[in-house]
């Protein structure tokens, strides 16, 4: 994973193998951040085989009535932050509830404040 500086990500490596073709795999990475300022970051995803980095992601495109297709795509997030005023004491449990990320890439992840 490639994240903005000071951010954190655990585990800093997953290893993965694919024993058959069309195989898919599931991780859990989790990313730690410090405070954000109201500006967008990018989370870049990268797995590397056989000396070969892989940058992007795919998604299976079918409907009943149409042909299968594949969509190929970078395996980015986009996370942009906000800035919220609330007129109250509000707790952290609310303030989560009330974030709202725009996530563009094809994995599983956690999003973790630090």
């Amino acid at each position: 994973m490639q994240v903005p500086d000071r951010w954190k990500v655990e585990p800093l490596q997953t290893p993965f193998s694919f024993c058959s073709a069309g195989q898919k795999n599931n991780f859990t990475i989790k990313i730690s951040m410090p405070a954000i300022a109201e500006k967008v970051y990018t989370i870049q995803a990268v797995a590397t085989a056989n000396s070969e980095v892989y940058t992007h992601g795919s998604d299976l495109i079918t409907h009943r009535d149409l042909d299968q297709a594949i969509l190929y795509h970078p395996a980015v997030a986009i996370i942009k932050g906000i800035n919220v005023n609330v007129e109250r004491q509000v707790t952290d449990s609310e303030i989560w509830k009330g974030y709202y990320a725009y996530c563009l890439f094809h994995f599983t992840g956690k999003c973790l404040r630090s």
